[in-house]
């Protein structure tokens, strides 16, 4: 519905549902990775998979999720609230943007 997985919504629900926010972030982060791996064995079987843009995005990702992990395991509750909401706005701001450059 808004470009994103399932694991975005996820999150959201666990939150309004009263879910502490750190637990919420981690359910849906591994959502996303279920979702992300199973798409990438779906590709892989029917041979549509470009095998060095996946090694990059891989690499990517483990040291964006290792990076992201750290802080946010440092940040109380309220600032990881904080820096979701500005996350949140970003990528909202990006996807009214994205389309104004095709």
């Amino acid at each position: 519905m808004f470009g994103v997985g399932g694991g975005l919504m996820f999150m959201i629900a666990l939150v309004i549902l009263g879910y502490p926010l750190h637990l919420a972030v981690g359910t849906s982060t591994m959502i996303m990775t279920l979702t992300t791996a199973s798409g990438t064995l779906g590709h892989a079987l029917i041979g549509n998979l470009p095998i060095k843009p996946v090694i990059w995005a891989t690499l990517g990702t483990c040291l964006g999720s290792f990076g992201s992990a750290f802080v946010a395991n440092r940040l109380s509750e309220e600032n990881l609230g904080k820096l979701v909401a500005v996350v949140f706005g970003v990528l909202g701001v990006a996807m009214f943007i994205t389309p104004l450059y095709k």
